[in-house]
């Protein structure tokens, strides 16, 4: 008997949480009534209330309508989730958070504007409302995560400069990422038409997943005031021309990736680039700034360039940083103290002396299978691997295959 009991009272308290999360609203006794979730069609969140707290309106199936006080300023998890015949909510301009899967399934809404205040907007905060064909969003959005307009054709942003303050696509639940660029209208014009692209001045920073997967976009033309370009702010789409501006810090973490670049230039203070910032490219011609002092892991990978000049401000070559394409040669300052395995640097054209490198490649699990040429100014009196910079200021070696003299000083 005693068995039979505690394998039934867990069962029951399971049915009281299932009952109360379906059938009421949880504050109601708070507010000395109650009301049935299955009937309710209009509710007046009473004035002073900060918040509308997790699931409060789970399952309210007929609830048709809800007014929000001034004072709230979150919407919790799941809040409104499957409540199908919501056709009506305006969100006051002080909330600042609408929180994961807030107004999930809520199959009838028609209409949402987004008030300036809300700065995050959660994963799958308004998946699956199938009657909402666009969104207006606020100019406060700074986070909107994974899917949280999923089904929604259109989502409409003020301007540019909103738009580029957003960070979205990763939930900080479950490490995920998402675009939206396909769907974004700017004033009207839909992102994904654009083949040229004009950040205006004033934007300091483009957030995360900002231009992902924009098809037709060739050219971007970038301010003088930005200094950040986010996580994967371009990965996939089609740009072909770009230019930093020279007061650019930092570069995300595959933000250029499987772009269509074949020439890039890093300006002198840029002092970071992510791993596989620019991966899978077509960059052939290759210029690094004097702010960096290491390339990270698959940086430049799968790309085909052909002289680089590493500056003397570099000290670490990470793992893979230029593999699956390579380098054809690669001027190897004395600054650089260790090369990651699978570096591809090529044919490396040293500035140090022979002892040096001995030094470098012992310390590498990047270096022992290339060519190694030992910089000499002027013609060296004995055969050698040396090399030298010609009149035009190229790399070249003193001698070819058959130890000819390829160029006199």
């Amino acid at each position: 008997m005693k068995n039979k009991i505690f394998i039934l009272l867990p069962l029951f308290f399971l049915m009281v949480i299932i009952l109360s999360a379906c059938d009421s609203y949880k504050n109601y006794d708070k507010y000395g009534e109650y009301v049935d979730a299955k009937q309710l069609k209009h509710f007046d969140v009473p004035a002073g209330e900060t918040e509308i707290g997790d699931y409060e309106f789970l399952n309210c199936s007929t609830l048709e309508s809800v007014t929000i006080p001034n004072s709230v300023t979150k919407i919790g998890e799941n809040a409104f989730v499957n409540c199908y015949n919501l056709k009506t909510i305006v969100i006051p301009n002080s909330v600042t958070v609408i929180e994961r899967e807030a107004f999930s399934n809520c199959r009838n809404l028609t209409n949402v504007i987004i008030p300036d205040s809300v700065t995050s907007i959660g994963f799958e905060a308004f998946a699956d409302c199938k009657n909402l064909k666009s969104i207006t969003l606020g100019k406060g959005i700074i986070f909107i995560g994974e899917d949280a307009f999923d089904g929604i054709e259109r989502i409409n942003v003020p301007d540019l400069k909103t738009y580029c303050q957003i960070d979205y696509g990763y939930d900080k639940i479950d490490n995920s990422f998402g675009y939206l660029s396909g769907r974004i209208y700017i004033d009207g014009v839909s992102l994904d038409s654009l083949s040229t692209l004009t950040i205006p001045e004033g934007v300091e920073r483009i957030g995360i997943r900002a231009f992902g997967r924009l098809m037709k976009l060739k050219q971007v033309n970038l301010p003088n005031s930005l200094r950040e370009i986010g996580c994967s702010a371009f990965c996939g789409s089609s740009v072909e021309t770009i230019t930093f501006p020279s007061n650019l810090r930092l570069i995300g973490q595959s933000a250029f990736r499987a772009t269509n670049l074949t020439r890039v230039v890093i300006p002198d203070s840029v002092t970071q680039i992510g791993q596989c910032a620019f991966m899978e490219c077509d960059i052939a011609d290759l210029t690094l700034g004097k702010g960096l002092t290491n390339i990270n892991f698959n940086t430049f990978a799968s790309n085909h360039i052909g002289v680089l000049i590493i500056p003397d401000s570099i000290k670490i070559i990470g793992t893979s940083a230029f593999s699956g394409g390579g380098v054809s040669i690669t001027v190897l300052p004395t600054s650089v103290t260790s090369v990651g395995a699978g570096a591809s640097l090529g044919d490396i054209y040293y500035l140090g002396t022979e002892e040096e490198y001995r030094k470098l490649s012992l310390n590498s699990k990047g270096l022992g299978w290339n060519e190694v040429y030992i910089y000499m100014k002027n013609q060296p009196t004995k055969y050698g691997d040396y090399w030298h910079y010609d009149s035009k200021g190229n790399p070249v070696r003193w001698y070819d295959d058959n130890w000819n003299i390829i160029e006199a000083n």
